[in-house]
């Protein structure tokens, strides 16, 4: 229990949109090929490449930011 919790820790501090892209592209590539499964996450990514949490991310690593990013609900 501890051990799933820490991760969901680590989880829980990503940006929601990229924590909700990952699990849509999981499930949609659990039922289709590899070829569809990457088209999918291309089509998405382009999608939410305009979250300000992209922004907030890329911040955080070019400044070395001592504290994680706060990223908005999604």
């Amino acid at each position: 229990v501890e051990s799933a919790l820490e991760l969901a820790k680590v989880i829980a501090a990503n940006s929601p949109v990229a924590v909700q892209g990952t699990k849509a592209g999981l499930n949609y590539s659990r039922d289709h090929t590899v070829q569809e499964g990457l088209e999918f996450m291309a089509v998405w990514n382009q999608a939410m490449i305009q979250s300000d949490d992209l922004i907030k991310a890329a911040m955080a690593t070019a400044t070395r930011a001592t504290e994680p990013p706060v990223f908005d609900d999604f």
